[in-house]
């Protein structure tokens, strides 16, 4: 139970809030104050910031026998910066069994404040435990010397409802007045009907310790501080803008490293409290997209404001300009005319979409003949350490997995250890779905090609009856893994290995933690802030490949050569199984699409292409290839923004002919 409750205040520290404009605290010189978990020391004039947004709860009500505050103050003796944060709750303490479990609570500090993001480390603890964030979190390698507890000091004490816990932690860089640093708090309540998560500020999604904007912040003042007030509005300066914005930045003039994010209200309106002085205000947020649709703010377009001690200053409305996007040729012929110039344009393309899209970094192969007649790294593998992009950066390429697993399915069928059209619960029932009408439908072939008619993650049921038509399902793709593994006896990344990795010859093919990886897999990004490096203990079928241009190459060229399969079993890969809904088709050319076994397929004028795309969020990745001209290309990204350029470079790289073939 103990482990149970701090592994859901992790997955809570990823939950998204609402905005919220009580998210600047200011700190205050604490010279009395002694670390023993009582607040006789804290003035009581220091400020209690409420943490009272509630993020999650384990059962529906509006009760609420809880609530929360901390208060912030510094001392310079020691660099240190003090915490006391207090709850008041009816039942502090549980009882299971012969274990005493009670409240949590868990901060998360981000002390470089970075603007372009900077690390955060999470300190989670209670009156039974205690942890904080892992190696395998940081993005931020100079951010392990926080991964201890010798800088970090703390004491807990327990009276009639009321838990204290206060704090002290060493500053690695040197408190000054006006410095701000990220912070934000998340206590979780734990009753005996029900558990509850409140939070100041932090929020965010995969990656959001990596985001500026997902933290409150804290700055340091003393007593002659004066404050004033600045209110104004945020909005597009053109019309039918296709998103609001969600949010300002304010920066001091003469520091700007002194920078703070506000979310605005619904129509974009804030109201701020701020230290006398000189700012302007810019974008809270730079890149807005929806879908299709995306929109760049121009950071160079600023509003200054003066803070007057006591007074409201007004910013009016801030005007927000649209970034010119690129513009290219729609038809090109890089790649089936090559030359130097085709390298020059490719070069053009990728870097002004990267540039405009705030993509980080991006590989890219362009392929003829079964060779790779242009390699080329752009970018980096870490938008916060610069680190760049080289022909040895390993990339996730999510759902390219699948043609990869797809491949060893069918050499076992070859081997008859797997038939493709005998039902899979014959070998491995799915407790999932084995008491569903249509369980005992399912075979490999319908798996490989999406026509299960199970959805593609989340709670398993049938949109429609299995052959019946198009439903793409990594769900599905899971359990022929589960069934490969039953079937062998053996666990599957060793099939992977034998039946892939091996008879192929392929490098830098990592299905699974590995110490090459650790050392050069890129970041992947969230709106331009690093995430960590995810490495799956064992292989997901559906998405968990990490590899490079160059390795992904090699599989694309097997496929072309029709290596390690028999004729007969490549007949039934290439052979159409189901055509593509209008509405999920990717080509740009309006060719029919189809999907074979493990493969999508487009037959265009200029013959047979064979492709697939992954997308795991902060890593896009596709490869395709004509059979019939053997143009080709592969482009991996490892930003949320890459699918721009990958919709958008095949159009310059090889324009199929208008005459039918």
């Amino acid at each position: 139970m103990k482990k149970l409750l701090f592994l859901v205040l992790f997955y809570l520290s990823v939950i998204c809030l609402h905005s919220q404009s009580n998210r600047l605290a200011f700190a205050k010189p604490l010279d009395a104050f002694h670390l023993d978990g009582e607040l006789n020391d804290w003035p009581q004039d220091f400020k209690r910031y409420t943490i009272h947004h509630p993020v999650w709860r384990s059962a529906e009500t509006d009760t609420q026998d809880f609530e929360a505050y901390f208060m912030v103050g510094y001392q310079l003796t020691g660099n240190k910066l003090c915490l006391a944060i207090v709850t008041q709750d009816e039942h502090p303490v549980q009882i299971e069994g012969d274990m005493e479990l009670g409240d949590l609570y868990a901060l998360f500090l981000d002390e470089a404040h970075h603007e372009k993001g900077s690390q955060t480390i999470r300190y989670k603890m209670s009156r039974f435990d205690r942890s904080m964030t892992g190696e395998r979190e940081l993005w931020d390698k100079t951010a392990s010397t926080y991964l201890n507890w010798d800088h970090v000091a703390y004491k807990i004490n327990q009276e009639k409802g009321r838990i204290i816990y206060e704090i002290a932690i060493k500053l690695r860089k040197p408190i000054a007045i006006g410095r701000i640093i990220g912070m934000g708090h998340l206590v979780q309540d734990v009753d005996p009907e029900k558990e509850t998560v409140y939070a100041w500020v932090p929020s965010g999604n995969k990656d959001f310790n990596a985001q500026p904007r997902r933290l409150g912040m804290v700055q340091f003042v003393d007593a002659k501080t004066q404050f004033g007030i600045v209110s104004g509005k945020v909005a597009w300066g053109i019309s039918n803008e296709p998103t609001a914005p969600e949010g300002i930045r304010l920066v001091e003039k003469d520091n700007p490293k002194n920078w703070m994010y506000f979310p605005v209200r619904e129509k974009g309106g804030f109201e701020v409290t701020l230290p006398v002085g000189a700012y302007y205000a810019k974008p809270g947020k730079t890149a807005f997209f929806q879908r299709e649709t995306f929109l760049k703010a121009d950071t160079t377009h600023v509003k200054a404001f003066t803070i007057k001690a006591g007074e409201t200053s007004d910013l009016g409305t801030y005007q927000l300009r649209a970034a010119k996007a690129p513009n290219f040729p729609l038809r090109g012929q890089a790649l089936s005319n090559f030359s130097e110039q085709s390298k020059s344009l490719i070069d053009s393309v990728i870097q002004s979409y990267m540039e405009y899209y705030q993509i980080e970094g991006v590989a890219f192969a362009g392929l003829k003949k079964g060779e790779i007649i242009y390699e080329k790294q752009y970018g980096v593998a870490n938008s916060f350490t610069q680190e760049p992009i080289t022909d040895k950066t390993l990339f996730e390429v999510a759902s390219i997995t699948k043609p990869t697993f797809a491949y060893a399915v069918l050499r076992l069928v070859d081997k008859e250890i797997i038939d493709l059209d005998t039902p899979l619960y014959t070998y491995l029932p799915w407790d999932e779905i084995e008491t569903m009408p249509y369980a005992k439908l399912l075979t490999a072939r319908l798996v490989l090609s999406h026509q299960t008619g199970l959805p593609n993650w989340g709670e398993m049921r049938f949109l429609h009856k299995p052959g019946e038509g198009y439903t793409y399902s990594g769900s599905a793709y899971q359990y022929l893994g589960r069934v490969l593994e039953k079937i062998t006896g053996k666990d599957i990344h060793t099939i992977l290995q034998e039946e892939v990795v091996q008879p192929l010859i392929l490098k830098h093919f990592y299905y699974q933690a590995h110490p090459y990886v650790r050392k050069h897999k890129a970041h992947g990004h969230f709106n331009g802030f690093p995430g960590g490096i995810d490495m799956p203990k064992k292989p997901w079928v559906a998405g968990c490949l990490i590899t490079n241009a160059r390795g992904l190459s090699e599989f694309v060229f097997a496929l072309k050569d029709r290596k390690g399969l028999t004729p007969k079993t490549y007949t039934e890969m290439f052979r159409k199984a189901v055509e593509i809904p209008l509405d999920e088709q990717e080509n740009n050319w309006g060719f029919q699409e189809y999907m074979g076994l493990g493969l999508f397929f487009e037959k265009g004028t200029d013959g047979l292409v064979f492709r697939h795309s992954g997308n795991n969020g902060d890593f896009k990745s596709v490869f395709r290839y004509n059979d019939d001209t053997e143009i080709g290309y592969i482009l991996l990204a490892n930003g949320n923004t890459g699918q721009f350029l990958l919709d958008a470079i095949e159009k310059v790289l090889y324009t199929p002919s208008t005459k039918n073939k």
